[in-house]
């Protein structure tokens, strides 16, 4: 399935993208993903966003403009067109 990846402000410039497009598994979770991204396109990625299996404030993570964490959080399965914003700062807003 298909999803759009952002990177806001310090994300955009430590990933060196604004955007991705990438084309994951269907059972495809929010922690699958930054996995993905710590593996293959930018080593660090998960030590700079999450303490534990926490995501370190002031680092906000949104998909479809919404916070994970009014959701199922780390665990929160992601759908064919969904878009998922890294944003540093916890008070950022689309």
């Amino acid at each position: 399935m298909k999803i759009k990846v952002r990177f806001i402000l310090d994300y955009y410039k430590y990933i060196g993208k604004f955007e991705l497009n990438l084309d994951v598994p269907n059972d495809f979770r929010l922690i699958d993903l930054i996995d993905y991204i710590d593996k293959n396109i930018k080593n660090g990625f998960k030590e700079k966003l999450l303490n534990g299996s926490e995501i370190k404030y002031p680092n906000m993570i949104l998909i479809n403009g919404r916070r994970v964490e009014f959701s199922n959080n780390l665990n929160t399965e992601l759908n064919e067109n969904d878009e998922i914003t890294f944003s540093p700062l916890a008070y950022f807003a689309l």
